[in-house]
């Protein structure tokens, strides 16, 4: 069955239409499911709550926009699994949630527009690396928080979102949390660079979830991988087989970032992705600001292509270990460098292969800490077991490269093999 949201009220005008679009899905969910739609028009709303066996269609031209009226948002009580994150800004009021329902999607041509033009505000900050390198923005008053996740699904199971785009949210844009079985196919996600925590998907604590065919360009990370399950009824449950593919990412931090959380995140494959832009491109790290134990393993990385990139890779096991992980067929130009660095965790069984490094200068001015970060080694590796470098590549396509102390500096770090080849002024020599 198809129920438009014209049939129960919804106006296209400033009238927050939430009760009428709620309306359409509750009637569609009671009659065993079906499609709800929304028109072409723009739609203002605050929270949506998706039902099982409901498809919530927004055909081309449709505009499904947030309302600044906080009364219309969920109490940040309402479900369990819910949580903003004080420290960052952000509350924990979404624009569409969908708790514990099965068979659930959000397709269509058309758009779900968030409010961060209005939310975010303040000095201009500035981090001491790669990260938002014209600054970012928060809260204008951090004790007005913004609004928290755009769309939320919080242990749901066979979930899709098709083809929409989803833009300007004034936190991250769609976060699955405990979920199972979720596609997430052919979207544009959209925010300011300049805009933090504004990251394209979110995947918690899920398994058998398919990223494919996204366009992300947004001032956080792209795509998240983490288990951090403490809100949710399964709290044990790890992240993991997972898929994310044929995607072009453009970005102020990172375009993937495996990272947060106490369990795990395994059985993972990343191919054929374009980073345009990244502050650091792959990262792979055990712990966040400081907290974290995250068994990072089993995973494989094959063709990525990076432009206008500070580090490439990173891998940082502090707390836990991460192994096991395969890098086959990267390659980026480098203002930085590639790191891999076990502290008291545990880095090993690592395999990069068919890497190609450009060292180039930023795009962008670099404040002094970077200028001397730069100073090191273009690989660096320190505490990793079992290292295997199999025919690396880096090209010194300028006298910038004079700087540099060496090409790799490895502490502590068993090779099962190191094949580097440096091609430098039209010359080629081994390392």
């Amino acid at each position: 069955m198809e129920y438009s949201i014209l049939d129960f009220g919804a106006l296209e005008s400033n009238e927050v239409n939430t009760k009428y679009i709620q309306a359409a899905i509750d009637e569609c969910a009671n009659s065993g499911g079906g499609r709800v739609v929304v028109p072409a028009g723009k739609f203002v709303t605050g929270t949506i709550r998706l039902k099982s066996h409901v498809e919530l269609y927004l055909e081309r031209g449709a505009i499904l926009k947030a309302t600044q009226s906080i009364s219309e948002y969920n109490e940040e009580d309402e479900f369990p699994q819910n949580f903003g994150s004080t420290s960052e800004g952000w509350d924990a009021r979404h624009l569409i949630i969908c708790v514990e329902q099965e068979d659930v999607a959000i397709t269509g041509g058309g758009v779900i527009e968030g409010i961060g033009d209005i939310c975010y505000g303040g000095p201009l900050k500035h981090e001491s690396n790669f990260y938002w390198r014209e600054g970012y923005y928060q809260n204008e008053d951090m004790k007005v928080l913004r609004r928290g996740i755009l769309i939320m699904f919080a242990e749901c199971r066979h979930v899709t979102v098709k083809d929409v785009k989803i833009q300007n949210s004034s936190s991250w844009n769609l976060l699955f949390y405990g979920c199972d079985f979720v596609k997430a196919t052919g979207l544009t996600i959209l925010n300011d660079k300049k805009n933090a925590n504004s990251d394209g998907i979110d995947i918690d604590s899920c398994s058998f979830v398919t990223v494919s065919d996204c366009l992300i360009d947004v001032g956080d990370d792209c795509v998240a991988l983490r288990n951090s399950a403490e809100h949710l009824k399964n709290n044990t449950k790890p992240c993991e087989h997972i898929t994310i593919t044929n995607c072009v990412f453009s970005n102020s931090v990172c375009a993937i970032r495996v990272c947060v959380g106490y369990g795990s995140v395994s059985y993972v494959t990343i191919s054929d992705i374009v980073m345009a832009r990244s502050g650091e491109g792959l990262v792979f790290s055990t712990g966040f600001n400081n907290s974290g134990a995250l068994h990072i393993h089993d995973i494989l990385v094959r063709n990525v292509v990076g432009n206008d990139v500070g580090n490439p890779l990173q891998m940082l096991a502090n707390e836990a270990v991460i192994e096991r992980v395969t890098v086959s067929g990267l390659h980026s130009n480098c203002a930085c460098g590639v790191r891999l660095l076990s502290g008291i965790g545990s880095l090993k069984d690592i395999i990069l292969k068919d890497v190609t490094i450009l060292d180039s200068k930023a795009e962008f001015p670099m404040p002094e800490i970077l200028e001397r970060e730069r100073m090191g080694a273009i690989i660096y590796a320190e505490g990793a077991k079992r290292l295997s470098l199999d025919n690396i590549r880096v090209f010194a396509l300028d006298d910038y490269f004079e700087t540099r102390k060496n090409i790799i500096n490895s502490v502590n770090t068993d090779f099962i093999k190191k094949d580097i080849t440096l091609i430098y002024k039209d010359t080629a020599s081994s390392v």
